[in-house]
């Protein structure tokens, strides 16, 4: 589903996110590992300062998580706290190359989602990291998904295969964002569907 659709239904029926979330925690404390504790930890061990953008962050654990010494920006359709800013997360109320971090942690999920990878390019600063963690399933060709990606204005730097997921980092590396190409149309990553265990 576009994200822009997915906005609006759960605008307006909330409890739809409350559920599959009550879900998505379950099912993540069956997880031998989960990606998110992966990026808590990279920013805890960050010594300088950094202004972290989180899309599709749930509850925000992350921006409860990370040290103070982080500012992070949180986004996602619903928001169930203050931590929480609600909007579709491939247009954020962040201004451009405000950021040093963006990160999308087992949320890449609508159809459009390398519009979520264009934001992303958008808000960052030349140099900055992007971070992302998915299931590994989702993906039929890993090259085409980094190759799209690069085509966004970054720089794949790291793959690493954590049980079930695959953690990515790129570096942004392209033009301003007003020169970028728009995000291609149609999803490289197959659906994400979280299986009862």
């Amino acid at each position: 589903m576009p994200s822009d659709t997915a906005f609006k239904r759960l605008s307006a029926d909330p409890d739809v996110f409350d559920r599959y979330h009550a879900g998505f925690r379950k099912q993540a404390q069956q997880w031998p590992d989960n990606p998110l504790d992966t990026f808590i930890s990279r920013l805890q061990k960050r010594t300088a300062t950094a202004t972290v953008a989180d899309f599709g962050c749930g509850d925000a654990r992350l921006a409860l998580e990370a040290p103070a010494r982080h500012t992070v920006h949180s986004f996602d359709l619903v928001s169930r706290n203050e931590r929480v800013v609600a909007c579709n997360i491939a247009h954020t109320p962040l201004v451009a190359a405000s950021v040093d971090i963006a990160i999308f942690s087992l949320s890449l999920m609508g159809t459009d989602h390398f519009a979520f990878i264009w934001e992303a390019a958008r808000v960052l600063r030349a140099g900055g990291a992007l971070w992302v963690a998915e299931v590994g399933s989702r993906f039929d060709d890993r090259a085409a998904f980094i190759r799209t990606v690069e085509s966004l204005g970054f720089r794949a730097r790291r793959t690493e295969d954590r049980n079930f997921f695959v953690l990515f980092e790129f570096t942004r590396t392209g033009p301003r964002p007003d020169a970028m190409p728009r995000p291609p149309r149609g999803a490289v990553l197959k659906p994400c569907v979280y299986k009862a265990r």
